[in-house]
């Protein structure tokens, strides 16, 4: 997985909870407290998932907690300033999300190792989009949650029902 990830996990515990709930996070897992993980790293997934499900014992949250705080923070604070460019040319959450392939192999495209999921969108009616997500990670419900801190970024109401894991259902509250 990208050091990207991992560096604004690390952000987001800091700003949040405390520089020494992230050295204690990072203190647990095998890392000196003073690590510091750099945006382009390739670092393994079993190390980032390791790191993330370590958080909920360290900060009293449930893993759900913190997969929706992370999807709120990547949105909402740390990929604006990184990834500032698409947050300019797409202007709401419906084309966010299709340009969200195009956005992943633009940004991996130089990155060694680099595999991006892959996504199918399909309209069910005009108000449901129903988006099947492939990745050997497993990570349909940060999905969820980043689509959420999208819809919190531009101001539009939606719900999402999760089908499996590797599906949900956005419902749009207007089209």
């Amino acid at each position: 997985m990208k050091g990207t990830i991992i560096k604004s996990v690390g952000k987001l515990v800091v700003e949040k909870f405390g520089e020494e709930k992230w050295e204690q996070c990072l203190n647990v897992n095998g890392f000196d407290t003073d690590h510091v993980f750099l945006v382009r790293d390739d670092v393994d997934d079993a190390i980032v998932m390791k790191i993330i499900n370590s958080l909920p014992e360290i900060l009293g949250l449930t893993i759900q907690d913190i997969i929706d705080a992370f999807g709120d923070y990547w949105v909402n604070v740390y990929s604006p300033q990184i990834y500032h460019y698409y947050y300019q040319i797409y202007t709401s959450l419906k084309e966010f999300i299709f340009a969200t392939p195009k956005i992943h192999n633009d940004i991996t495209a130089n990155i060694p190792n680099a595999v991006p999921p892959n996504f199918v969108f399909t309209w069910l009616n005009d108000k449901e989009l129903k988006i099947e997500y492939y990745s050997k990670r497993n990570m349909v419900d940060f999905a969820i949650a980043l689509i959420r801190g999208l819809a919190k970024y531009y101001n539009e109401k939606i719900d999402i029902q999760k089908k499996d894991n590797s599906a949900f259902v956005v419902y749009f509250e207007t089209v």
